[in-house]
């Protein structure tokens, strides 16, 4: 409120002697707020998937244009967002600012008014807002995307397991940027090198994640694990049969065989080299009997396979019984005529070569 005293101007027939002055009260009316301010930049605020209320930083202040022309900055007060803000659900929220108006939040308007006037008093008012003026900020969150991918344990599997069989798993677990934690599909390559379950060594697969949904993966992250393919074993060793062999045969006579073939737990079948031992019991050429051989598997280093079993070659040496292959010539035996058949003097034991190169005496 304003108060202006104005002075009467002396007639001449009138007289004034007490300077009698007129006053009159001018009621300025508090200013009203018509529009905000265009807020430019931050009339669209995009924020990462995961940001707090909080941490929005929606501004404390806005200016607004006053029905006398006048801009100022007023305090606001923002509600919780339209739909009701969400950290972790991507989509647009409406925030709406109401005006805190309090008393003096003219003054600085008041001086420019004041020296207009002469005044005897100091303004105290309040902008006031009949038409409920808001202003409005649209908080876009984006989606979640992905940081991390789990660190796959290395996956060890034996020598001959294909592609198609081997265990990778469908789905891995990723960390998003809001700090939530999803399982996501995941599409494995060929490994590098190219997997083959015949060749032992580490292969190394990739993942790409699929089916992402909501979820970005701006970083291209993708799943990685290794394959540990285990050197061949050998699983079974080939059935030789029965050696028969004449009494006699010396050991270094036998034709054992140099090599056997051995089958792998890939399916694979190779030849490998075999040594032999001496029999068991030892081998007696000059003995008939059946003399059981055992013989170890040896490779060259450049085929890695592996005997965890201890696996060994076997073949049954059968020595035949000793033949006659000679009788002793007799001398012829002169006696008289007329000489009986029990009064001959026939040998009661005959010498005979055997087939073994030794002599025996028969009855």
């Amino acid at each position: 409120m304003y108060q202006f005293t104005g002075t009467l101007k002396q007639l001449d027939e009138i007289g004034n002697p007490e300077y009698k002055q007129a006053t009159v009260e001018v009621i300025v009316e508090p200013p009203v707020i018509v529009e905000v301010v265009d807020l430019g930049d931050i009339a669209v605020k995009r924020v990462a998937n995961g940001t707090k209320r909080s941490e929005l930083e929606l501004p404390e202040k806005v200016e607004v244009v006053l029905n006398n022309g006048e801009v100022t900055e007023i305090a606001v007060t923002w509600d919780d967002g339209n739909p009701p803000y969400d950290e972790r659900k991507a989509g647009t929220y409406t925030f709406t600012g109401t005006f805190a108006l309090s008393q003096n939040m003219f003054s600085t308007l008041v001086s420019s008014i004041a020296s207009t006037f002469t005044s005897e008093g100091n303004y105290f008012g309040e902008i006031q807002n009949p038409d409920h003026v808001t202003v409005t900020i649209d908080v876009e969150v984006d989606n979640p995307f992905i940081t991390e991918v789990e660190q796959l344990d290395n996956i060890q599997v034996v020598n001959g397991i294909k592609r198609e069989d081997l265990d990778l798993p469908e789905y891995v677990e990723v960390m998003l940027n809001n700090g939530d934690k999803a399982n996501i599909y995941v599409n494995w390559d060929e490994g590098v090198p190219i997997y083959n379950e015949k060749v032992a060594g580490a292969y190394h697969f990739t993942g790409m994640l699929e089916q992402l949904g909501e979820i970005e993966n701006i970083h291209d992250k993708h799943a990685t694990i290794k394959v540990l393919v285990g050197d061949p074993i050998i699983t079974t060793v080939e059935r030789l049969e029965k050696v028969t062999v004449v009494n006699g045969t010396k050991r270094t006579e036998l034709e054992l065989p140099e090599q056997v073939e051995i089958t792998l737990n890939n399916g694979e079948v190779v030849k490998v080299d075999v040594t032999w031992n001496e029999g068991d019991p030892q081998y007696d050429g000059m003995q008939a009997g059946t003399y059981p051989f055992i013989g170890t598997l040896e490779w060259s280093s450049e085929l890695q396979i592996v005997n965890p079993n201890n696996l060994q070659a076997t073949v049954e040496v059968e020595v035949d019984q000793p033949v006659i292959a000679e009788i002793e010539a007799l001398a012829p035996i002169q006696v008289e005529n007329g000489t009986k058949r029990s009064e001959l003097e026939l040998p009661e034991m005959i010498e005979v070569l055997l087939n073994n190169g030794e002599k025996a005496m028969l009855m």
